[in-house]
C-alpha cells in the first residue's frame, strides 16, 4: 500500500534510546514565506543565531503541553571502525548530567516530574533529542536540554553503566525480523562503505574490544560529541504558547552558548553497493512465520526533490491496491495478502533506496519469479508504452495520476489533524536539515508542488531487473540452511546398493518431487525427494562463488531454483492459487546446497546468490507481453467536494446527555429480551449528571428500537426502549471545536455468538478479515482520500470504525454495510485468509518477551478469554477452520445483535441517525437480526486477584531461542472510583521515574523498565515491567518488589512542596486537552464501550485529586503496594532462553534457521523455583499454571456502572478526608467488604466457576 505519508518520523531503524516546491504550489497562507496549510492557526518564525544553529518556532496559545527538538547532522555512519555504535551510545551517555546541572537523572527526573517525556533517537546521518512538558515549564526544560550540546558531563562510571543498557537494547532487537534484515542489507553491502557499519553496538564493541585494544572508551564518547557537535549543523524546533518574541529571546539565551565549529556537513559517497552486490538474491530464514518477499533498489538520492516528490509519485501507482495495480492481480491469484512500495527510511544522503514488500501467501512462494515478473510488468507500464505523460492502456495519462496525487495529498496538508507538539517538534527538526525554509511544512507532509516527467523517467529507469537485490525470507529454507537437505542427501547415497528396479524407482520418486507439487509432506517430503535423487544418482555442484546455478538440477534442496520446468519455470495453476495447508520447501534434488551463512550480529541464517541469468532475462523482456489485468488506477470516488461545516449547536445548549428513542415496534422474536445497557443505564446516566450539576461535553444519547416504520426521532425523559424491541443505542455530538469537516464512526455489533467458544472467535475472526480482503479496493481508495476503516473482534461481538472527511464518509459506512449484509464465503479468498491468520497466530510467541507476559496477564483478569494456543488449535482444523464451517457460523453471528454506535464531528443528529438507522434496518433485513436476550448483555468481568498471597505463573518463553527474560507485575487497586483512581495516577506519576532510574539506570536490569497505571475493563492497578538478557524472570521480579518497598518508604515521608508540584502536575496532564477529533472520540468511545459514561472524567478526577493529603497517598500505598492481607499482587515471569540453558549473545538471536540453539524446556520443579525466588521477604506465594487453574475459586469484580448509578460516590470522590492518614468512608467500606480495598464495588463480586 501507499498511504498518504504522514511527516517525517524517525528512519526505521534509528535508535530509540529512552522508553521507545513552487512558489505557492500548495496554496494556503504564510508566516512570511512559509507555505502552511489552510487550517493550520499557528504562529512560525525560523531564525538563525550567531552560531549559526537554526531553530523554528511554533507559538500556540492555546497549548497546554510544550516541545522541544533537537536534531544533530552527526549519526552513525560517522562511528569509527574501532567503536561501532559510538555515536547511538553518545546519544545514551548525554542524558546523564552536564556541568550546569550535576546531579544524575536531574534532566529527565524534572521532565517527568512536569508532566512530560523524553527520548532520543540515532539515525545513520543524524541523531534527533526530543522532550515535552507541560506549557509552564517550557523555559526551565529548555535550559537543561541545552546543556546536552553545551557541556555534558560523561562520567567513567556512567559509561561502564550504561554501555549494558545499550547491550541490552541490542538484545532485545536480536529476534525482530526488521532489523535482521536491515543488518543483512548492509552486511552484504559494499564493505568499505560506512553504511556498511553496525549502528546500535553492543557489549562487544563498545567495551570488550576497543577495552582489550587499549582505547579508553569514556574519552572517545567525549571526543565524539567534541568532534561532530557543532552548531552550524543542529537544527532546533520549540513549540509553546509564548509569543514568538518571547520563543526567539529563550532560544537564543539557551543555546546561544553551543559551540559552533563551522563544521561541514558530512558527506558520503554514492557506492554502497557495488555490481557485485546487485543483480542477486538474498535469501534468508527469519524468526516470523509467513513468507516475505522484497524488491530492493538503490538509486540516485531524492531528498532534494521534494518539490517533484518522484518517490511518491512511484509509491502511489506501485504500492496502489485499486483494481488494476500489482497488488490487486496478485490478490486476486492468491498469491499475496499484502504489498507495500516506497522509498526506504533508510536512505542516505548519497544514495536512496526504493522497495516493493510482498507478504506472500504459499501459493505466492512457489511462484516468486512470475510475482516478480508482475512487478516488472507494472513498472514497464509505467516506463513503456503509455510512459511517462503518453496516453496509457487504461485511456488515463501519466499527468492524470500525479494531478490526483497531488490534489489528495494538499487535501492531507490543508486538512491535517492538529499533531501533538512533542512529534510535530521532532519532525520539524527533522525536516529543517532537508527543506528550504518556505517548503518546510510541504515537505514535512510530502506535497508534490512541479511535475516533471524526466525526473520520473530518472529513477524509473533504475528499477530494472539488473539493478534488483531480491530479498526472500521463509522458515522453508531452514532445513537447507542448516545443512538438513545435504545431510539426508548425503545419507541416501552412502546407504546400501539398490539393484536396478529400486534405482529406477527411486528415479521416477525424484522426477514426481521435482514436478513443484505443493501438497502434503512440508520438509519431510523435501528431505525424502532429495534420498530419492541422491539414489536415482544425480548430482552437481554450485560454482566456486556459490551464486550461480546453471540448471535445475543443480538446485539446493530447498532451492527457489529447483522447479519444474528447469530454472527458468516455475509451476502455476488455479489448483494451488486457493491456497491453503502449510507451506512447503520447494521441491529438493540431489545436489550440495548453494552455501549458507550466519550474518555475525544477529546470527541470521543467509544465501546471497546472483539471480539466475533466465529469470533476469524473462523480466527484462521487453517484447513480452503485459497483462491485460494491469492498469492505472481509476479516479478516486471518495475525494470530498463538500468541505463545508454544518450548524453549530445552539449556544448556551447543555451538553449532557439529552435522550432520544424512537416509538417501539415490536418484532416479535424479543422474547423479553432488553436492550444492552439502554432504559435504566442511561436515565440513571442523566439523572447522576443532572444531580451533580455537571456540565461536560457529553454526547447525545439515541436509543432505538427494531423492526420497520415508527416515528420520527423525538426527545424523551429516558433513554432505553423496553421490551424484546430494542436493538440500538446512538451517541452523537456535533463537535465542532476543531473545525475540521470530518467526523467519526464507531458501530459496536454485540452477539452472543460471536465470543462464545475459541471456534466461534476464530470464525468471528475470520469472517472479518475476510471482509476486509473483499472491501480491501474500496477502503484502498478511501484511505487515499483521508478516510479510514477498521474491523476487529471484541470479547462481545464485533466493530466497525471509520473516520475522515463527513462528506464521503457516510459513502464509505455505506460500502461497509452493503458488504455486510449480503456476505458470502469464497472459498478461494477463505484459503487465503485462513493462511494469513494461522501465520499472525503462530506469530504472537515472536513479540518481545514484556508483550508476552502482559498478554499472558489480559488472559488472567479477563474472566472469559481465550488464548492464543486455542485459535492456533481451532484454524489447524480443517473440519472447524472451513468454508462451511463459517458459512454455518454467520446466521448465528448476526442473528441476534445489539448495536451501540457513537457518531460524533460535523455531522448532524440527522446524519448520525440516518448511519446508525441504515445499519441495523440493512442488518435486519439481510439477516433477521432480532434483539438480544435478557442475560446476554455485554458483561466484561474481571477476576480479583486473592488478597494475601502472591498469585505468581513463571512459564517458559514461547520463542525458545529468545535470550530474554521478562517480569510483569500487578498491584490490584479495584475498579472505577474517582477517588481510587486519582490515588493510583498519583502514585504512578511520583513513582514512575524513580523506577526507570533505580531499575535501569543505576542496577541496569534491562532496556525495557516501566511502572504504569492498568486498566482493564475500569479495573485499574499499578503495574511493572521489565524484560532482561542478563537477569532472570525471578530477579526482575524480586528486584520490582524491592522497589516498590523502596517507594513505600518515599511516599511516607514525601515532603508537602513535591505532594503539591505531583498534585499540580498531574492535574495539568489529565486536563490536557485533545489535539484533534480522533482523540477526542476515542475518549468518549471508552466510556461507552466500558459501559462507565463518565464524560467529564478528567474533571471529576481532577477535583477528587486537589483535595487529596499526603496521608491520604501514604495509607493507600500502603493499602495497595505494602506486602499483607490486603495486597492483591500478581506476577508472571516468562524464562528466557538465557537462563534456561539455550544460548544467548551475538549470533544467537533466535530462530534463524541455525542462529541459536534452542533452550530446554523448564521442569516444573524449575518453575516452582523461579517463582520462590520471585518473592520479597516474608512474602507468602500462590502458584498457578494455568490461566483455568488461577481463576478457580476466583472473585469477579462487578461490571462497570454509568457515572451517577446507585452506589458510586458523589463527585467528592468516596469519602472525607480525614487527616490522620485513613481513606475516608470508601477505603473504610472497601476493607469492611473485602479486606483488599476495592472500593464499594467489592460487595458486588460473584464467584468465578
Amino acid at each position: 500500500m501507499a498511504p498518504p505519508p504522514k511527516p517525517r518520523a524517525p528512519p526505521p531503524h534509528a535508535e530509540p534510546s529512552h522508553s521507545a516546491p513552487d512558489a505557492g504550489g500548495a496554496g494556503g497562507s504564510a508566516d512570511g514565506e512559509l507555505i502552511k496549510p489552510s487550517c493550520d492557526e499557528l504562529s512560525y518564525r525560523i531564525v538563525e543565531l550567531p552560531n549559526r544553529l537554526r531553530a523554528v518556532l511554533v507559538s500556540d496559545p492555546e497549548t497546554d503541553k510544550a516541545a522541544a527538538a533537537l536534531d544533530v547532522r552527526a549519526g552513525s555512519m560517522l562511528d569509527p571502525p574501532g567503536l561501532q555504535g559510538l555515536a547511538h551510545f553518545c546519544e545514551h551517555m548525554l542524558f546523564y548530567a552536564s556541568e550546569k546541572y550535576p546531579l544524575e537523572d536531574e534532566y529527565s527526573k524534572f521532565i517527568s516530574d512536569k508532566g512530560g517525556h523524553t527520548n532520543a533517537y540515532t539515525a545513520a546521518e543524524s541523531t534527533n533529542y526530543q522532550f515535552d512538558v507541560n506549557a509552564d515549564s517550557l523555559e526551565p526544560a529548555l535550559d537543561r536540554f541545552a546543556q546536552f550540546f553545551i557541556a555534558p558531563l560523561i562520567s567513567a562510571d556512567g559509561v561502564e553503566r550504561e554501555v549494558k543498557a545499550v547491550d541490552s537494547e541490542h538484545g532485545k532487537n536480536l529476534n525482530t525480523d526488521a532489523w535482521r534484515q536491515h543488518q543483512l542489507a548492509k552486511h552484504t553491502a559494499n564493505k568499505g562503505h560506512p553504511y556498511a557499519k553496525f549502528f546500535t553496538g553492543n557489549l562487544e564493541t563498545l567495551s570488550t574490544a576497543p577495552t582489550a585494544a587499549g582505547v579508553d572508551v569514556r574519552a572517545a564518547v567525549a571526543g565524539f560529541h567534541a568532534a561532530h557537535y557543532s552548531a552550524n549543523l543542529m537544527r532546533l524546533a520549540v513549540y509553546g504558547r509564548e509569543p514568538l518574541d518571547e520563543l526567539e529571546a529563550m532560544v537564543r539565551s539557551k543555546f546561544g552558548a553551543v559551540v559552533n565549529r563551522d563544521l561541514p556537513v558530512p558527506t558520503f559517497p554514492e557506492d554502497v553497493f557495488l555490481e557485485p552486490h546487485l543483480g542477486r538474491l538474498l535469501r534468508c530464514v527469519p524468526v516470523r512465520e509467513g513468507h516475505v518477499l522484497q524488491l530492493d533498489w538503490d538509486m540516485p538520492p531524492t531528498d532534494k526533490l521534494y518539490k517533484e516528490a518522484p518517490s511518491n509519485y512511484l509509491s502511489h501507482l506501485l504500492g496502489h491496491e485499486g483494481e488494476g495495480s500489482a497488488f490487486a492481480v496478485l490478490k486476486a491469484r492468491g498469491w499475496a495478502s499484502a504489498l507495500s512500495a516506497g522509498e526506504s527510511g533508510n536512505s542516505i544522503s548519497s544514495r536512496g533506496f526504493f522497495f516493493v514488500r510482498i507478504e506472500l501467501t504459499d501459493a505466492g512462494h512457489a511462484r516468486v519469479r512470475e510475482v516478480v515478473q508482475l512487478v516488472f510488468d507494472y513498472i514497464r507500464l509505467l516506463r513503456g508504452p503509455g510512459g511517462v505523460n503518453k496516453k496509457a492502456r487504461s485511456g488515463l495519462v501519466f499527468d492524470h495520476a500525479w494531478d490526483e496525487l497531488r490534489a489528495l495529498q494538499e487535501l492531507e496538508f490543508h486538512w491535517r489533524d492538529k499533531l501533538p507538539p512533542y512529534s510535530y517538534a521532532t519532525s520539524l527538526s527533522t525536516g529543517l536539515q532537508h527543506y528550504d525554509d518556505k517548503h518546510l511544512l510541504t515537505g514535512l507532509y510530502s506535497v508534490p508542488l512541479r511535475y516533471d516527467p524526466a525526473v520520473i523517467r530518472a529513477i524509473l529507469d533504475h528499477l530494472t531487473p539488473a539493478r534488483l537485490r531480491l530479498y526472500w525470507a521463509s522458515k522453508t529454507f531452514a532445513p537447507e540452511a542448516s545443512g538438513e537437505a545435504a545431510a539426508a542427501a548425503a545419507a541416501a547415497a552412502a546407504s546400501a546398493e539398490v539393484d536396478a528396479a529400486a534405482a529406477s524407482e527411486a528415479a521416477a520418486a525424484a522426477a514426481e518431487c521435482g514436478a513443484g507439487d505443493e501438497g502434503e509432506g512440508g520438509a519431510e517430503t523435501g528431505a525424502a525427494c532429495a534420498a530419492a535423487a541422491a539414489g536415482a544418482g544425480g548430482a552437481a555442484a554450485a560454482d566456486g562463488a556459490g551464486a550461480t546455478v546453471a540448471a535445475a538440477t543443480a538446485a539446493p534442496a530447498s532451492s527457489p531454483l529447483a522447479r519444474r520446468g528447469g530454472a527458468a519455470g516455475v509451476a502455476s495453476g488455479a489448483g494451488a492459487a486457493a491456497g491453503g495447508g502449510a507451506a512447503k520447501p520447494p521441491p529438493a534434488s540431489a545436489v550440495p546446497p548453494a552455501p549458507w551463512d550466519t550474518e555475525p550480529i544477529y546470527g541470521t541464517r543467509y544465501c546471497f546468490e546472483k539471480l539466475p541469468d533466465d529469470w533476469l532475462a524473462a523480466w527484462d523482456d521487453e517484447s513480452r507481453p503485459i497483462s491485460p489485468d494491469l492498469h492505472l488506477p481509476d479516479p478516486n470516488p471518495f475525494v470530498p467536494t463538500d468541505l463545508s461545516l454544518r450548524p453549530a449547536p445552539p449556544a448556551g445548549a447543555p451538553p449532557g446527555p439529552a435522550a432520544v428513542a424512537r416509538a417501539d415496534a415490536a418484532d416479535g422474536g424479543g422474547g423479553g429480551g432488553s436492550v444492552h445497557g439502554g432504559g435504566a443505564a442511561a436515565a440513571a446516566a442523566g439523572a447522576g449528571t443532572a444531580a451533580a450539576g455537571r456540565s461536560s461535553p457529553n454526547p447525545t444519547v439515541a436509543a432505538t428500537g427494531g423492526g420497520g416504520g415508527g416515528s420520527s426521532p423525538k426527545p424523551a425523559a429516558a433513554g432505553g426502549v423496553g421490551g424484546g424491541s430494542g436493538r440500538l443505542r446512538l451517541f452523537h455530538r456535533t463537535e465542532l471545536r476543531f473545525k475540521a469537516p470530518k467526523a467519526v464512526v464507531y458501530l459496536d455489533f454485540q452477539s452472543p455468538e460471536a465470543y462464545a467458544s475459541p471456534e466461534a472467535a476464530v470464525l468471528t475472526r475470520l469472517a472479518l478479515k475476510l471482509l476486509a480482503h473483499a472491501l480491501n479496493e474500496a477502503t484502498y481508495f478511501a484511505e487515499l482520500a483521508g478516510l479510514s476503516f477498521s474491523a476487529s473482534n471484541t470479547l462481545t461481538g464485533f466493530q466497525l470504525a471509520a473516520s475522515g472527511f463527513s462528506h464521503t464518509l457516510p459513502t464509505l459506512i455505506e460500502t461497509l454495510v452493503r458488504r455486510l449484509a449480503s456476505f458470502k464465503v469464497d472459498p478461494a479468498a477463505f484459503a487465503t485468509v485462513r493462511e494469513s491468520l494461522a501465520k499472525e497466530y503462530a506469530n504472537v510467541r515472536y513479540g518481545q518477551p514484556y508483550q508476552w507476559a502482559l498478554y499472558r496477564l489480559d488472559a488472567l483478569l479477563n474472566y472469559r478469554r481465550w488464548r492464543v494456543e486455542q485459535y492456533e488449535s481451532v484454524i489447524a482444523d480443517d473440519a472447524v477452520a472451513s468454508p462451511s464451517s463459517l458459512t454455518a457460523h454467520l446466521p448465528r453471528l448476526m442473528g441476534r445483535l445489539f448495536t451501540e454506535a457513537m457518531v460524533v464531528g460535523n455531522v448532524t443528529e440527522a446524519d448520525a441517525l440516518s448511519i446508525a438507522r441504515g445499519t441495523t434496518d440493512a442488518l435486519a433485513a439481510a439477516w433477521g437480526a432480532r434483539p438480544v436476550w435478557a442475560g446476554q448483555e455485554k458483561d466484561l468481568r474481571v477476576v480479583a486477584v486473592p488478597a494475601g498471597a502472591a498469585s505468581v505463573l513463571a512459564e517458559d518463553g514461547p520463542n525458545p531461542s529468545d535470550a530474554n527474560s521478562a517480569a510483569a507485575v500487578l498491584y490490584q487497586v479495584g475498579p472505577d472510583e474517582l477517588r481510587s483512581n486519582a490515588l493510583s495516577a498519583l502514585l504512578v506519576q511520583l513513582g514512575k521515574r524513580d523506577a526507570f532510574n533505580v531499575l535501569r539506570t543505576q542496577e541496569q536490569l534491562g532496556y525495557i523498565v516501566s511502572m504504569f497505571l492498568s486498566q482493564e475493563h475500569g479495573v485499574h492497578g499499578i503495574a511493572l515491567v521489565l524484560q532482561s538478557d542478563k537477569h532472570t524472570a525471578s530477579h526482575l521480579a524480586a528486584r520490582s518488589e524491592a522497589f516498590v518497598r523502596q517507594l513505600l518508604e518515599r511516599l511516607e515521608g514525601i515532603s508537602e512542596e513535591e505532594f503539591s508540584s505531583g498534585v499540580e502536575e498531574l492535574a495539568k496532564a489529565k486536563l490536557e486537552k485533545p489535539k484533534r477529533l480522533g482523540e477526542l472520540a476515542q475518549r468518549w468511545w471508552n466510556e461507552i464501550y466500558r459501559g462507565t459514561l463518565r464524560f467529564d472524567r478528567q474533571e471529576a478526577e481532577v477535583a477528587v485529586l486537589r483535595r487529596l493529603t499526603r496521608a491520604d497517598l501514604a495509607a493507600f500505598a500502603r493499602r495497595v503496594l505494602a506486602p499483607g492481607a490486603g495486597r492483591r499482587k500478581l506476577a508472571v515471569l516468562i524464562r528466557g532462553a538465557a537462563e534456561r540453558g539455550g544460548s544467548s549473545g551475538e549470533g544467537g538471536g533466535g530462530g534463524g534457521g541455525g542462529g541459536a540453539a534452542s533452550a530446554p524446556p523448564s521442569t516444573p520443579r524449575e518453575l516452582r523455583a523461579a517463582a520462590a525466588a520471585a518473592l520479597g521477604e516474608g512474602e507468602r506465594l500462590r502458584f498457578f499454571s494455568d490461566a483455568s487453574e488461577f481463576k478457580r475459586g476466583c472473585q469477579l469484580y462487578a461490571g462497570a456502572r454509568p457515572a451517577g448509578a446507585a452506589g458510586e460516590e458523589a463527585e467528592g470522590g468516596g469519602g472525607s478526608e480525614d487527616g490522620g492518614g485513613g481513606e475516608g468512608e470508601a477505603a473504610a467500606a472497601a476493607d469492611k467488604a473485602g479486606g483488599g480495598g476495592e472500593g464499594p464495588a467489592a460487595e458486588v463480586m460473584a464467584a468465578a466457576r
